[in-house]
């Protein structure tokens, strides 16, 4: 049975203990506040265990503890059946142990650890934040910066370059990123075989549809083209969808409606069996990406995170050392600004994205070379970030993705996370099929936002909407975004969720699935954004090793409680 209350001590001549209640109840000393919360200080809180013991109080031990009083900040115990008076220290001053005494604790107590904190939005800030000090490799596409290169002819009006952590261009690293970029076979992957390695998504301009202004649009119908973009190596102009005609401005030029984009030379081509693209692969514009829960169109930077890795070791590294394991492996950078408004969220309206595509591996060298350590990749951005299709997901590993089956430790920062399926550029180019985007602003319904069954493993590191009275915020499930219609499809994960509070750069807030659009006239019923996948979710245990923990990840220190002590000040 419980003791019984011996002694009930009241405190008001120490301020700090107004209102607390403590009580010798035998074999322990408790404490009430002004709350009623009971918490024992000292002893055990059971007449069956009398005994004699020192120490910090959960290791004290009382025998008929039966009277005491309060002196200096200190409570006095009569201890009866120990034949003892003994004291509770309230007061214990604070000490500085010095590295000699640590020394002699056997590892238990670390000193000059860095303060543990919750990860903030403002740790992937572009010129300040962590992911941006302490990345290898940071690549911009800067808009309204005009780029000139020997790669093409003219220049193009948004610029993709590499900076420097100060924000400047890195001019040895720019010539690098251009190599890369021109020079690279298209990637080798059939479903993206009509993309470069590194390119800029678009948004929609003024064009014309005069037939003598577009002579590389020679199936002019339903099609226009816009000279505003020209400028590439092979002098054509950018070719675009007119399916839903609008109002012409006065000097005959068509101006685009929400149907229809920029395809800068790269495009489905209509009246062709099959379905081809128009040349100029070394373009590196494409069509534009509506964002139906933001409602516009995006400025996106699109990395094949894989062909940046491969290439990389291909060329000597240029870029980063390849087998560099500095602060877990590689950090890369990516952001989209304004060079007109550097701090905005976007620029006329368009929003900003970095989407990495086309990588379910991630070359690095062999594991055996590492020391068992794999290298592994965090693609981190101030923006909200896109992964499309299967993402660190080796084919063979059956499943199991370790390091020996070619798993590499992988993240994914940003402002907001967003996952596209294996689908979204698709190179089976049938009927009603897209490549680069020009599916994104059609009905839900149509077979061409139809997704496909999409694996990715890594973590993922993103904002979330809070749920407050009125807008739910879809729930973890929705954590990460939808853009498509998966519908009886699967998409697998294997990671971890971890939220950097509100997106600072988005508020489109959750609608809900389902949804339609019509092009004639241009009506929305619904939300029109997705409809959701079967989620095979766990997380990776792989984490659990601390080796194989992604670059840069938020690490937390384990204390262990060696002592506990009330202090009153």
């Amino acid at each position: 049975m419980a003791d019984p209350i011996r002694l009930v001590l009241v405190t008001p001549e120490i301020p700090a203990n107004t209102g607390n209640i403590y009580f010798v109840c035998g074999s322990c000393i408790r404490k009430m506040d002004a709350q009623t919360n009971v918490v024992t200080l000292a002893g055990v809180f059971s007449q069956s265990q009398p005994a004699f013991a020192n120490g910090p109080g959960y290791l004290a031990r009382f025998n008929n503890a039966s009277g005491g009083c309060f002196s200096q900040g200190m409570i006095f115990v009569a201890d009866s059946g120990n034949n003892r008076i003994r004291n509770l220290a309230f007061n214990p001053q604070s000490q500085v142990v010095p590295p000699a005494t640590l020394s002699t604790w056997g590892g238990t107590m670390l000193s000059n650890i860095t303060r543990i904190a919750v990860p903030q939005p403002d740790i992937v800030a572009r010129g300040s934040g962590d992911y941006w000090s302490k990345a290898d490799l940071r690549i911009a596409l800067i808009l309204n910066r005009q780029w000139t290169s020997t790669h093409f002819t003219g220049s193009y009006p948004h610029s993709i370059v590499v900076l420097d952590s100060s924000g400047n261009v890195n001019t040895s690293l720019q010539t690098a990123l251009e190599n890369f970029i021109f020079q690279t076979p298209a990637t080798s992957s059939s479903q993206f075989s009509n993309t470069r390695p590194l390119f800029y998504s678009d948004v929609p301009t003024v064009g014309t549809t005069n037939p003598a202004a577009c002579p590389n649009c020679t199936n002019a119908t339903p099609w226009g083209c816009t000279s505003a973009l020209t400028g590439n190596a092979n002098g054509l102009s950018a070719c675009y969808s007119r399916a839903f005609p609008t109002a012409y401005d006065s000097s005959g030029n068509q101006q685009l409606s929400p149907d229809q984009r920029v395809y800068a030379s790269v495009m489905n081509w209509p009246g062709k069996s099959p379905f081809t693209t128009k040349p100029a692969d070394t373009d590196p514009r494409r069509g534009g990406f509506y964002n139906w829960r933001e409602g516009q169109w995006t400025y996106m930077l699109n990395i094949n995170v894989r062909d940046l890795l491969q290439w990389n070791i291909d060329q000597g590294s240029p870029f980063f050392s390849k087998s560099d394991t500095t602060d877990g492996g590689i950090v890369l950078y990516a952001t989209v600004y304004d060079a007109n408004n550097p701090s905005a969220n976007s620029s006329g309206g368009f929003g900003f994205g970095v989407r990495a595509f086309g990588s379910q591996t991630l070359p690095f060298p062999s594991l055996s070379s590492l020391g068992n350590d794999p290298t592994g990749i965090t693609v981190a951005t101030d923006r909200p970030i896109y992964v499309l299709g299967d993402y660190n997901a080796p084919p063979g590993a059956g499943g199991v993705y370790t390091p020996a089956n070619l798993w590499q430790p992988a993240s994914m920062v940003g402002d907001a996370m967003n996952v596209m399926s294996n689908n979204y550029f698709s190179a089976n180019a049938v009927a009603g099929t897209c490549i680069n985007d020009c599916q994104s602003n059609r009905s839900l319904g149509d077979a061409s936002r139809a997704a496909l069954t999409t694996t990715i493993n890594a973590a993922f590191l993103a904002g979330v909407d809070s749920t407050t009275t009125g807008n739910y915020n879809g729930g973890l499930e929705n954590y990460p975004r939808f853009h498509e219609n998966w519908s009886g499809l699967t998409f697998n994960y294997l990671g971890s969720f971890v939220s950097l509070g509100t997106p600072q750069t988005v508020t489109g807030a959750w609608c809900g699935t389902g949804g339609s659009y019509t092009g004639a006239p241009l009506t929305k019923s619904g939300c029109n954004i997705y409809n959701p996948p079967t989620r095979v979710w766990n997380f990776d245990p792989n984490f659990q090793n601390v080796a194989y923990l992604p670059p840069l990840t938020p690490r937390f220190v384990y204390v262990q409680q060696i002592r506990f002590t009330e202090s009153f000040q």
